[in-house]
């Protein structure tokens, strides 16, 4: 009979760390307000849209029960969380030359060793990218490299969504307060209003510009994260305003091959090609995001909460932000979801679906610990 090995010094460093995250939550407090969304069934993808985001085959998921920020991160917490990474030396400020599109001095935030996602950038500051269309385009964060301090150009503004952050910055903003990006499958059942099936994600699932922030609210620019109401999970501006980050790895096949339960696609590699207007959608080389932003227009189908865009991870611009997730009560839901979902299909389930429960779960568990 084969031997188990456990590391156990690995174990008990990754168990020390997880409490000391775990106490810096309690005594600190992240920047963000959470709302529940509970666990269920609901039809993944739509048959509304065009075929280009490779949704169009709708497939019964569960989703077990999770925390997410109500609103998109904002200017505000992002400075909070920039000067606590300071604090804990895990970034570093760069200045780099000609790497915006009118070839300016740019100042980047980057991840640094033993921190998280080191060497990626996470943010380009106020400096870039100010070739938009609306002055208000802009990253709304400077640093003064004297004091070591993070700041807002416009302290009016701290209440907008952060923009020109990178996947991996969103990713080490998560990390960092001991939580993670949604799954594309999360992020899509909390903005339908969980089995309501919302095509978008306004308090009443209807598209008009009183509701949502896209091109015909004629605002041209991110806004307020609460300034419109919430849909029914009570989240904010989760169709329009901006784009948002999700864990996944964009793949084309996704859903034909993905599991029932809490699917995740985790398998993807970083492309040299960085072109943030550039996607080959073929290969697992981009990131997904959801919900469209204050730029989409009605026709092109992005504000559907069902509709993927995708995005190389160190894409920055003016209309993706993100929000955050936290995972809960995975066993509890984990065995709802084999009850309800096995006992109607009897002989379809078994072996087969129990091994699906246990794959998702660790790489649930495995979200959050690593």
């Amino acid at each position: 009979m084969a031997t188990l090995y456990v590391n156990w010094s690995l174990f008990w460093i990754r168990l020390v760390i997880c409490v000391i995250q775990f106490y810096k939550v309690l005594s600190d407090g992240p920047p963000v307000t959470m709302v529940s969304v509970p666990d269920g069934f609901f039809e993944m993808g739509s048959q509304l849209l065009d075929d280009d985001s490779h949704a169009t085959l709708v497939h019964t998921i569960f989703i077990s029960s999770f925390l997410m920020s109500e609103t998109e991160v904002t200017n505000n917490a992002y400075v909070t969380f920039l000067n606590e990474a300071m604090t804990a030396d895990n970034i570093k400020v760069e200045t780099r030359d000609g790497s915006s599109s009118d070839d300016t001095t740019d100042e980047v935030v980057v991840g640094k060793f033993g921190g998280f996602n080191p060497r990626k950038v996470y943010i380009e500051l106020s400096g870039t990218n100010q070739s938009e269309e609306h002055p208000s385009n802009r990253c709304w964060i400077q640093y003064d490299a004297e004091k070591r301090l993070f700041s807002l150009l416009n302290e009016t503004l701290a209440s907008w969504p952060v923009t020109f952050v990178t996947w991996y910055g969103a990713d080490a903003f998560a990390k960092f307060y001991n939580y993670s990006l949604p799954t594309e499958a999360e992020w899509e059942f909390a903005a339908k209003g969980g089995d309501r099936e919302l095509p978008f994600g306004s308090k009443n699932g209807e598209l008009n510009p009183d509701v949502i922030n896209f091109a015909e609210s004629n605002y041209g620019h991110p806004i307020n994260v609460k300034h419109f109401a919430s849909n029914p999970n009570k989240l904010y501006h989760i169709s329009g305003n901006v784009w948002e980050w999700v864990l996944d790895w964009f793949c084309q096949d996704f859903y034909a091959a993905s599991t029932t339960m809490n699917p995740y696609q985790h398998i993807g590699f970083d492309s040299i090609n960085m072109d943030p207007d550039v996607t080959s959608g073929f290969i697992k080389d981009t990131k997904v995001i959801r919900g469209g932003s204050w730029k989409s227009t009605r026709g092109s189908d992005e504000l559907y909460t069902s509709y993927r865009g995708r995005r190389y991870p160190g894409h920055a611009s003016s209309v993706v932000g993100f929000r955050v997730v936290q995972r809960t009560s995975l066993l509890r839901t984990s065995r709802r979801a084999i009850s309800e979902y096995c006992e109607p299909k009897a002989g379809n389930c078994g072996n087969m679906q129990s091994f699906q429960m246990l794959v998702n779960l660790v790489a649930l568990l495995t979200f959050n610990l690593i």
